[in-house]
C-alpha cells in the first residue's frame, strides 16, 4: 500500500498498430480498441475525442470539417476527407510526372475504464498521415491565333509550391530568363484558390520553331 499522500502511477508507452486506408476522397485511420501493453483485462471505452495537430475538436468543429469518429468491434475509426483545411498538399515529380500528396496530423484521445478495478487509462496519440502519390495531369490550352503569328499556350493547374525553371525547345533547354531574353513571353498566373498556371508565347519566326517546307 502506498504511503498516505503518495500517488502510484503505472507508466507504459504504446504506439498504435492500426492501419490507414485511403480512397480518392477519404482517409480512414483505424486504431485498435485495446492497445497493449496499456490494457489488461476487461475494459470499456469511456471517452473518445479527436483533434488535429494536438488540439482537440468538439463535435460541431468535426461536423463542419466532415470528420467522423466511430467504433467497430475491434477498432476506433477516424475518418478525414482528403483536402480538409487542417492539412496541406505537396507536389512531387517522380520520373518527370506530376503527382501530389496530402498530409494531415490527426490526434486521438481515449479514456478506458477497467471493468474489475474501475481504474482509468488515458491515451493520447498524434499520428502524421500522408496519402500515396496521386497522379495529376496538367492540361494544355492552345490559345494561338494564327493572324498574330505567335504561338500561345497555357499549362496548368499546379499547386502553389511548383516553380517553372526550364523549358525544353527543339534547340535545347532554356531557362525562363533565357526564354524571355529571346523575346518569348513566359508568365506565371496565380489563381484565387491558391493554385497556379503558366503561359508561354513564342513568335512563329523564332529559331526554336520547327519549320516544315
Amino acid at each position: 500500500m502506498a504511503p498516505q499522500g503518495l500517488n502510484v502511477v503505472n507508466l507504459a508507452a504504446a504506439c498504435p498498430k492500426g492501419g490507414v486506408l485511403f480512397t480518392e476522397d477519404m482517409i480512414s485511420w483505424h486504431v485498435p480498441r485495446r492497445v497493449t501493453p496499456l490494457l489488461d483485462g476487461r475494459i470499456t471505452v469511456s471517452e473518445m475525442h479527436m483533434g488535429i495537430n494536438g488540439q482537440r475538436l468538439d463535435r460541431s468543429q468535426m461536423a463542419a470539417r466532415g470528420y467522423t469518429l466511430s467504433t467497430t468491434d475491434f477498432h476506433i475509426v477516424v475518418e478525414i476527407p482528403v483536402g480538409s483545411p487542417d492539412g496541406y498538399y505537396k507536389s512531387h515529380a517522380p520520373d518527370y510526372q506530376y503527382h501530389i500528396t496530402y498530409f494531415v496530423e490527426p490526434m486521438l484521445e481515449v479514456l478506458w475504464r477497467e471493468d474489475d478495478t474501475q481504474d482509468d487509462t488515458r491515451y493520447k496519440v498524434l499520428f502524421p498521415i500522408m496519402t500515396p502519390l496521386m497522379p495529376q495531369s496538367p492540361q494544355i490550352q492552345d490559345d494561338t491565333v494564327p493572324e498574330t503569328r505567335v504561338f500561345s499556350v497555357l499549362l496548368g493547374t499546379f499547386l502553389h509550391d511548383v516553380e517553372l525553371r526550364n523549358i525544353t525547345f527543339s534547340i535545347g533547354v532554356l531557362t525562363v530568363e533565357e526564354s524571355n531574353a529571346k523575346g518569348f513571353t513566359v508568365q506565371e498566373h496565380s489563381l484565387a484558390n491558391g493554385s497556379k498556371s503558366f503561359s508561354l508565347q513564342v513568335p512563329f519566326d523564332a529559331d526554336v520553331v520547327l519549320k516544315h517546307v
